[in-house]
C-alpha cells in the first residue's frame, strides 16, 4: 500500500484528479477518510460521468438561497473546486476589500457611490449585512457569461420572485433547506463564531427563510436540496443531479 504523504488538496478535487485515482483504491480510500468529501463507495461511474458532463457546460448560473447555517458556503466551495463554477464577483461597501475578493473581480465602493449606481439600474440584489452593502454588477455578470463562464450567485429567499426572476429567469435556482428544524442551531453552535444572543436571532431568521423557500418550491420557482447534519455527501450528490438534469438556456434578461 502506498504511503500517504502530506498534501495540500481541496477535498472536492479527488473526484476528477486522474493522477490521484491512478494511485489505486487503497490510497484513495485513505485520502478520502482524511477530507470532507464523497466516500469511495459513492464515487460511482455514473456520478463521475455527470460531473464530467457538467464541467463541459458553459454560460450557466446557479443561484443559491436558503437559511443561514444550512451549508451554502460549503456547497459553493464544492461547485468551485469540482465542477468548474466560479463565485460571481460582487460590489461591496465593506472596507478594506480582501485580496481574494479582488482576484475574483469584486470591487469596493463608497455608500454614496452605491446610491448613485443603484439609481442607474447597474446593480441588483443589493443586500445589507453588519452595516455593509453587497450587490451584483449586471454588466460584469453579463460579460462573464458572454465569456462562457459558469457562475454561482447568492440571494435571500425573499428576493427570488422579484429582480432575480426578471434578470435571471433561466438560472438554476437552488434552495439549501434542512428538514431538521434544529439544523441551523447545531451548525451555528459547531462554528462557535456568533454569540448565543446572535445565534438566537439567526435561528429565527433561518426559520423564516425556510418557510419562504418552501413557498418558492411549491410555486415551482426553486429546487430544494435537503442537507443532513454531519453528511455533506448528501448535499453534493443532490446538486450534481440538479445540474446534470437541468437544460441550459441563456440566464440573463437583457433590455
Amino acid at each position: 500500500m502506498k504511503e500517504i504523504k502530506p498534501i495540500t488538496l481541496q477535498s472536492a478535487d479527488i473526484l476528477t484528479d486522474q493522477r490521484l485515482l491512478a494511485l489505486g483504491p487503497d490510497f484513495i480510500t485513505q485520502l478520502l477518510n482524511q477530507v470532507e468529501m464523497l466516500t469511495l463507495e459513492k464515487i460511482t461511474t455514473e456520478l463521475k460521468e455527470k460531473i464530467s458532463f457538467i464541467q463541459k457546460r458553459s454560460n450557466q448560473v446557479i443561484l443559491i438561497t436558503g437559511p443561514s447555517g444550512a451549508g451554502k458556503g460549503t456547497l459553493i466551495s464544492f461547485l468551485e473546486h469540482t465542477v468548474g463554477f466560479q463565485e460571481a464577483p460582487y460590489v461591496t461597501t465593506r472596507q478594506p476589500i480582501r485580496p481574494g475578493e479582488i482576484e475574483k473581480g469584486s470591487y469596493g465602493i463608497s455608500h454614496d457611490e452605491l446610491y448613485i449606481l443603484e439609481g442607474t439600474g447597474k446593480l441588483f440584489l443589493i443586500v445589507t449585512a453588519y452595516g455593509n452593502a453587497y450587490a451584483y454588477d449586471i454588466d460584469i455578470i453579463y460579460s462573464l457569461l458572454a465569456a462562457n463562464k459558469k457562475l454561482i450567485m447568492e440571494s435571500p429567499p425573499n428576493r427570488i420572485e422579484g429582480e432575480v426572476e426578471y434578470l435571471l429567469p433561466q438560472a438554476i435556482k437552488v434552495g439549501v433547506v434542512p428538514t431538521d428544524e434544529n439544523f441551523t442551531q447545531k451548525t451555528l453552535q459547531k462554528r462557535a463564531t456568533d454569540s448565543p444572543e446572535k445565534q438566537v436571532i439567526r435561528v429565527a431568521e433561518g426559520k423564516a427563510d425556510q418557510a419562504h423557500c418552501a413557498l418558492l418550491e411549491k410555486n415551482g420557482i426553486i429546487q430544494i436540496i435537503t442537507p443532513k447534519f454531519g453528511n455533506i455527501d448528501h448535499t453534493y450528490q443532490q446538486v450534481i443531479e440538479i445540474l446534470a438534469n437541468t437544460p441550459i438556456e441563456h440566464p440573463l434578461h437583457v433590455t
